[in-house]
Order: structure tokens, then C-alpha cells, then sequence
């Protein structure tokens, strides 16, 4: 792993004023019924809401993936997006001028209506469904949901015990190669954050679907990530991860408000991309998104890294 690129942020500002509406937010749910969703959609929000605190929680965190991808993919709307696991659709909003078609796949059906009432442009296609792993059975597949919950649900393959608050029910899903077109291009992103499902999926993708695109998942420890060596093995890509330099996890999480207000008072915030040739090389725990990189496209990604190189 090494830092390919540090690009200075002229404006922490903005951070600063997301993550304290975003702790007091979720801390003591504060009545503020405006926030900014990126620097010009302005939303009404109701924060006092679980869920739609923590649909602007989600957007504000992965900010830096999002400005990552914008750059990497520029706006010439050339190819296909799939968010497998969107939660409120959130992600996909943000991308929606950065491809032709964004096709969202999530089983939990209240979150996806708050991402419809709130989020959803004209070329985002919405599937009230789970996308599983292919050595899954699909009369098997049920979805815990959890009352009032944040959008964080689970598949489940078998009917488990479950705790106070949660509900079961099966689900309708799908697997990668039924989702993903057969004529899948270089241009294309494949988006998987499906709780613990991760490799099953990124191994259906690159291996049994030849996807041929930038593959990005959900890592939650560094561990985790060595189950995803065999799926890379023999297969040429690189991997890339995008980090505040004033936060301790690869997003921005709550516990980098101290870190970041050190990098105002200092005036050196910077988003640093890593690269790395192995996986399981970032030694960093939870990352939000780990980009998978196939070799056809790392010149490429490489040069748009280089024109980021400016000040954001």
C-alpha cells in the first residue's frame, strides 16, 4: 500500500459544519428540517426521523467516494451503475449525472420509499429486492428488518431466532449474472454493500459474470478482507482506497470530529488516495468502499487521479 495522492481541501469548513449537524443530529435528534445534500441540492429533511437522519448521515460520510467516482467517470453518462444494497438510494442520486442508467437493488422496502419520496432522478431504476450469492437458494432468502431501524437489515439464508423489535419475511432476489447485462462494458461501476455478503457477490461478479468494469465494496476490518483474495487471484487489478487525512477510519466517521478540528486550526485537510496491488494490503479497519481496478482501466484511473491533484 502507498499514498498516491494527497488533494488539499480549501473549504473544511463545509466538513465541519456536516459533521456537528450530523452528531447533533443523530445525538440528540435536533428539529433542523434543512440540511444540504453536496453543495447545491438543498433537501427538507425530517431529522427528527431515525431514517432520514441516517440518510443524511450516509451521504455526508461517503462524500469523498462519491467525489472519487465523479472524477474517475466525468459526466459523459456512458455507462451502467448497479447499487446492490442502496439503502435510500442516497449514493446513486449523488452518481445519477455520472452514467446513463443507475440500476438500485435493496429488499428493504421502507427505506426505498424514503429514497422515492426524497432522492430518486429519471434514469435511476429502482428493485425492491435482495441480490444473493449464487451458491444461494432463492426460496430461501428472508430479510430481517428491524423496527424503526436505520436501514441496516440483513438476508438471512434460514429462519434465526430473533431478538425483540425484529421482523422476518422472505424476500424476492436475484443473482449477479441476472442483473448485470451481458454486454457489461469498461464503463460500467458495480456498487456491493450487502453486510457481510461482500465476497460471495464480488467473487459471482469478476469470476462467474466477467464483469468487466470497477468493482467497489464495504469493508468492515482489515481481516475481513482476505476473503476476498481468492476471488483477485490471478486476475489482474489494483486497488484503490480514498481517506480524510483527519479522520482514523477511511470515511468520515464520529470519531474523526477531533481530527478535524485540528486540520481547520492547522489548515492541512486533504483527501489522500491509496493504492495498493493486493486487496488485503490497506491496514486500515472499516473502509467504506474499496475500489477494484482491472488493469485495461488503471492508466486511466491513474490520469484522472493526477487531475485531482488540484484543490477541492
Amino acid at each position: 500500500m502507498f499514498k498516491q495522492s494527497s488533494i488539499k481541501i480549501t473549504n473544511t469548513r463545509q466538513y465541519f459544519l456536516r459533521r456537528l449537524l450530523a452528531w447533533v443530529g443523530v445525538k440528540s435528534h435536533f428539529m433542523m428540517r434543512v440540511i444540504h445534500v453536496g453543495i447545491k441540492n438543498k433537501k427538507n429533511l425530517p431529522l427528527d426521523d431515525v431514517e432520514a437522519v441516517y440518510s443524511h448521515l450516509d451521504i455526508e460520510r461517503e462524500s469523498e467516494n462519491i467525489s472519487f467516482i465523479k472524477a474517475i467517470y466525468g459526466v459523459k453518462n456512458l455507462g451502467v451503475m448497479y447499487d446492490i444494497g442502496c439503502n435510500y438510494m442516497q449514493f446513486a442520486n449523488s452518481l445519477s449525472e455520472n452514467f446513463k442508467k443507475i440500476k438500485c437493488f435493496d429488499p428493504n422496502t421502507k427505506v426505498l420509499s424514503l429514497g422515492k419520496q426524497y432522492y430518486c432522478q429519471p434514469n435511476i431504476e429502482i428493485n425492491n429486492m435482495a441480490v444473493i450469492p449464487s451458491s444461494s437458494q432463492k426460496s430461501d432468502c428472508f430479510f430481517i428488518e428491524v423496527t424503526k431501524n436505520s436501514g441496516l437489515s440483513s438476508v438471512v439464508f434460514s429462519e434465526p431466532q430473533l431478538a425483540a423489535g425484529q421482523k422476518i419475511h422472505q424476500i424476492e432476489s436475484l443473482y449477479i449474472d441476472e442483473i448485470v447485462d451481458n454486454n457489461n462494458s469498461i464503463n460500467d461501476l458495480l456498487k456491493i454493500d450487502v453486510e457481510g455478503l461482500e465476497n460471495m457477490l464480488v467473487d459471482d461478479a469478476v469470476r462467474l459474470s466477467k464483469f468487466k468494469g470497477i468493482v467497489c465494496f464495504e469493508s468492515l476490518s482489515q481481516t475481513s478482507r482476505r476473503d476476498f483474495l481468492s476471488s483477485f487471484r490471478e486476475l489482474d487489478y489494483s486497488f484503490y482506497v480514498v481517506k480524510y487525512n483527519f479522520s482514523d477510519f477511511s470515511g468520515l466517521m464520529f470519531n474523526s470530529f477531533g481530527g478535524l478540528l485540528k486540520a481547520i486550526i492547522t489548515n492541512r485537510s486533504s483527501m489522500d488516495i491509496y493504492k495498493a496491488s493486493a486487496v488485503d494490503d490497506f491496514n486500515f479497519d472499516f473502509i467504506p468502499l474499496v475500489f477494484c481496478v482491472p488493469k485495461i482501466l488503471e492508466s486511466r484511473v491513474d490520469d484522472r487521479i493526477s487531475l485531482m491533484n488540484g484543490k477541492l
